[in-house]
């Protein structure tokens, strides 16, 4: 199997939405969890789009700033507690060479132990 399968395989596996933004805040990839996520609130062509299509000013700016703290080296930052009692974090995505390639939120279970 090669390295991409290989790690789509996994992400694909991961419970939790997994939608993947590049450097000009174009949505690339969103594993099974975010297609089935999105699709149950009517939303089903966020491939290709700006990240900003669907999110309001002021979550622009903040992604805005964490965008621009990334590039100055910052690897995550945690957004909020989202109403399923998850804490939510917007992570950078880094190359082999440490090249800022984008970013995605990650989802955490507050009340399942296993996700800890």
């Amino acid at each position: 199997m090669d390295e991409n399968n290989f790690i789509f395989s996994i992400i694909n596996q991961y419970k939790y939405p997994i939608v993947f933004v590049n450097n000009n805040h174009i949505i690339e990839y969103l594993n099974t969890a975010a297609i089935s996520k999105y699709s149950k609130r009517g939303i089903n062509d966020l491939l290709h789009k700006s990240i900003f299509d669907c999110h309001n000013p002021a979550s622009k700016s903040k992604i805005l700033e964490y965008h621009k703290k990334f590039i100055d080296g910052e690897n995550e930052f945690f957004i909020q507690i989202n109403r399923n009692n998850q804490r939510v974090y917007m992570v950078a995505v880094r190359d082999k060479a440490g090249n800022l390639t984008g970013y995605y939120e990650r989802f955490e279970d507050i009340n399942n132990p296993v996700d800890r």
